[in-house]
Order: structure tokens, then C-alpha cells, then sequence
């Protein structure tokens, strides 16, 4: 049986045992809109709160619950209302659109990392067939935005907004109510498992990409002049299978990877390790799973470093976590426009 048929015969079997639906089907479905079901519901309930008390047990985190609606101003600051964008193009015989690294996949190791005008050249030289419909003929590459709009209030009188394309932001905005709450002392972190939403391109290949999904995610905070003095012992006996930014996979220990200047902090490292266990208790083939580092150019706006959690299935090697090194960059930008100074006070 070919992998198209064993996905359709996984597809129908979630579907006819209460895991995964179609959203709204009787009207038609939406592309990248799921619903979970019965059985579903209770996995994914038992999968965050396992993904809560697995960060709990760090003891200087603590969870948040922020509002999906945001303020434009928050993700203007963020740098998201300009930088958070895919390529696109469109199939000039049928008007499907795609992500142009996506089509191009099959002919360049990582598209994801090519510029627009590179993506462009590729695109016009391969001439890659369109999944709707098989022609060979598209559009000029453009930027699209993957964030929904919305109005915050009705009239005259409504604000622009967003429903949030990441649930960080609420973390960042509240970065001064944790700093009192942890009597001013750093290290701390901050978590919430809640809905992102994402106006993906062209919602394919099941769950992977979607509109609407769940996220987990966690900020910690550090303070930058402090020594770096992160455990990486408990997984000496876990080599990992890294890849550096431009370089080929190695077979290497958290510690030595470090000391190798592969991974530029220790407490990327540390949460490196602390995501492998987490993915491997909830069932993750060890051997099914990287960390990729990303390269410079296909860097996010806010990062310094960046790893991405990979994990080979169906379709390839999926990145499931990403681990960025932030710097300070969320604390200080949205606070340029205000004047205020995101310097906290040290406690000596």
C-alpha cells in the first residue's frame, strides 16, 4: 500500500472513532479547521496537562491564561504586523494559492531559508505542477501576512486587533505582574496552553498545518549578566542527533555540544533537554527524533538562536517545538514607543 493510502485509511479510522473530525462538514468543511472528538478531546486534555506539570516540576514557573484577542498595537510592537509573513503564489491556470517553499521542497534541501527573489528564480526555473489542479504556470512570489484581522469593540469607536498568532505575546505584556510575583528575582518563567490562529496559505497534509490549533508554550526569563551554570549532566547518557546551522547531522551530548559552541547558551541546552524527555514520556520513538538549528537567514525577527524539535513521520521530519534564544528583544521593543525602560532592578 502506497503512504497516500495508508494516510487515508489512518484519516478514516480517526474519523470513525471519535478522534479527529472535519470542522463544520455538513456545510461544506473549511480547510485547516479540525474538530477533536470524543476520544480526541480527552487525549489531547491528558496531553497538556501532562505537558503543565512536566514544566511545573522546574518550580519557578507558573502558568497564565491570556486573551486570543489582541490589540494591534501589542503585535506592531512585536515586530508581527510586519515580519510575520510566508511567500505565496498562485496557480495561474486555477488560482489555488500555495506557499512557494512548499511547492519547491522536492527541488532545494531548504526552501524555507530562500528570499523572496531566490524563491522566485527557483519557482520560474522548475516550474513545479500545481497540487489543485497539475499546471505548471504561477504568479509572482509575494509576502502574505498569516495573521487574522478583527475589530476590538463596534462603530466608530472599534480598534483594530488580531486573534493571536502566538500566545507568548500575553506573556511578555505581563512580564511586570511575574517580576512582583517572583520578589524581583530572576530566574522565572511563565506558561499557557491555549488557541493560535494562523491564515495558513494552503492548510495541507492533516493536522500539521492548520487555521486554528492548540499551543503550548513557555517563556523563561534570565538575567543575561549572570553566569551560565545550567545542569546538562542528567543527559550525558543521552547523545542527541543535532543539526548545526548549514552543517550535517552529529550524534552528540547536550554538554558537548555546548562546549563545541553548537548550542550558544546553556539554557537553550537545558530546555532542549528538558523537551526530549517530555516527547519521548508521551511516546516519541527516540530515534524519530532531531534538533535542527536554524540557519541565519531563515532565522524568526526576534531570535538570537533557535532550535527546532523534529520528528520523522508520513510526511518527513515535522518541526513539533521550536526553542528560541529571544534576547530581549520582546521586553524592550514594544516599550520604544512609551519611552519606558524594561531594565529590571537587581537584588544584591
Amino acid at each position: 500500500m502506497t503512504d497516500e493510502g495508508r494516510l487515508e485509511r489512518l484519516s478514516g479510522m480517526l474519523k470513525r472513532r471519535g478522534f479527529l473530525l472535519p470542522a463544520y462538514e455538513i456545510h461544506g468543511g473549511a480547510k485547516g479547521l479540525y474538530d477533536f472528538g470524543p476520544v480526541g478531546g480527552r487525549m489531547r486534555s491528558r496531553v497538556n496537562q501532562h505537558w503543565l506539570n512536566h514544566w511545573l516540576q522546574l518550580g519557578n514557573v507558573v502558568e497564565l491564561s491570556c486573551p486570543t484577542i489582541t490589540p494591534y498595537a501589542v503585535l506592531e510592537a512585536s515586530g508581527h504586523v510586519g515580519e510575520f509573513s510566508d511567500f505565496m503564489t498562485e496557480c495561474e491556470a486555477c488560482g489555488e494559492a500555495s506557499r512557494a517553499d512548499t511547492l519547491l521542497e522536492p527541488h532545494h534541501p531548504n526552501p524555507d531559508a530562500l528570499k523572496m527573489d531566490e524563491l522566485q528564480t527557483l519557482l520560474d526555473d522548475v516550474q513545479p505542477a500545481c497540487p489543485a489542479c497539475g499546471a505548471q504556470a504561477w504568479g509572482a512570489v509575494k509576502a502574505q501576512n498569516l495573521m487574522f484581522n478583527t475589530t476590538i469593540g463596534a462603530g466608530d469607536s472599534g480598534r483594530p486587533g488580531f486573534l493571536r498568532p502566538e500566545t507568548a505575546q500575553g506573556m511578555f505584556t505581563s512580564f511586570n505582574a511575574l517580576h512582583r510575583h517572583f520578589r524581583e528575582r530572576l530566574p522565572f518563567g511563565a506558561m499557557q496552553v491555549g488557541k493560535g490562529y494562523r491564515n495558513e496559505i494552503a492548510p495541507r497534509q492533516g493536522m500539521i498545518r492548520l487555521r486554528e490549533f492548540n499551543m503550548a508554550e513557555l517563556e523563561y526569563f534570565i538575567d543575561p549578566e549572570a553566569p551560565l551554570s545550567d545542569d546538562l549532566t542528567p543527559w550525558d547518557d543521552h547523545p542527541m542527533t543535532l543539526i548545526p546551522d548549514g552543517g550535517e547531522p552529529v550524534q552528540m551530548t547536550l554538554s558537548a555540544a555546548c562546549k563545541k559552541d553548537l548550542i550558544r547558551h546553556t539554557t537553550v541546552a537545558r530546555f532542549m533537554g528538558i523537551t526530549r524527555n517530555f516527547l519521548v514520556d508521551i511516546g516519541i520513538d527516540p530515534a524519530r527524533l532531531r534538533f535542527r538549528q536554524h540557519e541565519q537567514d531563515e532565522m524568526a525577527h526576534y531570535a538570537m538562536d533557535c532550535w527546532d524539535a523534529e520528528i520523522e513521520g508520513s510526511y518527513g521530519w515535522i518541526e513539533c517545538v521550536g526553542i528560541a534564544h529571544r534576547g530581549c528583544y520582546d521586553l524592550r521593543e514594544p516599550r520604544k514607543g512609551d519611552g519606558q525602560d524594561p531594565a529590571c532592578p537587581k537584588r544584591i
